[in-house]
């Protein structure tokens, strides 16, 4: 998602910037950092950006089932860079998962 999509997706749900940053779970200066092209769109901000579109009213998507989104798609963005590990942040108890190449 380039910046100039993640600004287009926030005008189409007539969101402020910190309306957006709280639906997506994020800070309103990150948000901004990357509405404005600062630091690029992270892969589970544009998959939350997906997913609360595809509802009518925001508000439907439950925030457990936001909080699910945004961990998958950060252990994707985890994955596709690389990482050897990707904590599971579900069971406090849980030993990470180590991922092979």
């Amino acid at each position: 998602m380039t910046p100039e999509h993640l600004a287009a997706w926030r005008k189409r749900l007539k969101l402020t910037q910190a309306d957006a940053a709280d639906e997506l779970g994020a800070s309103l200066t990150g948000f901004r950092g990357w509405e404005g092209g600062k630091h690029p769109v992270p892969g589970y901000i544009a998959l939350a950006a997906a997913a609360i579109e595809c509802e009518a009213n925001p508000e439907m998507v439950t925030k457990k089932l936001r909080r699910l989104l945004l961990d998958i798609a950060a252990r994707i963005d985890l994955f596709e860079q690389g990482s050897k590990q990707i904590e599971d942040r579900g069971d406090p108890k849980a030993k990470p998962t180590k991922i092979k190449k």
